[in-house]
């Protein structure tokens, strides 16, 4: 049985109505990743995880959710490893929590010292699949 895409979109707005934390990856997160194993950038350089909360996002379309407001990381106080992945997990405590989404940058980013890592508006997208 399939499901319509108005529900795709109500189950896609209520997941993320929680507060949820956007963590950088420097590999593959994998399925099974927990916050502890997903491969996140060092806890260094002024790297920390993001707060997400429901106002981070835009109302569900199509099945589809995107950001709806940019994400910025601290400013690096020192080079950062090459980012290529993103989870989103439930902590915002480093190497802590639950992992529930993945997903891969198209283009692995460095940051150097100074820098601000930005997704700018509508650049992660969630899916019901």
């Amino acid at each position: 049985m399939g499901v319509t895409t108005f529900y795709d979109d109500t189950i896609l707005d209520t997941l993320l109505e929680t507060d949820l934390y956007l963590i950088l990856c420097t590999a593959d997160p994998t399925a099974a990743a927990t916050g502890a194993s997903c491969n996140e950038h060092p806890d260094s350089g002024g790297y920390e995880r993001q707060a997400i909360g429901a106002a981070t996002w835009a109302a569900s379309s199509g099945g589809t959710k995107a950001t709806g407001a940019v994400i910025a990381f601290p400013e690096a106080t020192d080079n950062w490893t090459e980012i290529t992945h993103f989870a989103i997990g439930d902590s915002g405590t480093y190497g802590a929590g639950n992992i529930r989404y993945i997903g891969t940058l198209t283009a692995g980013v460095t940051v150097s010292t100074g820098e601000i890592f930005r997704f700018p508006i509508g650049a992660l997208t969630v899916t019901v699949s």
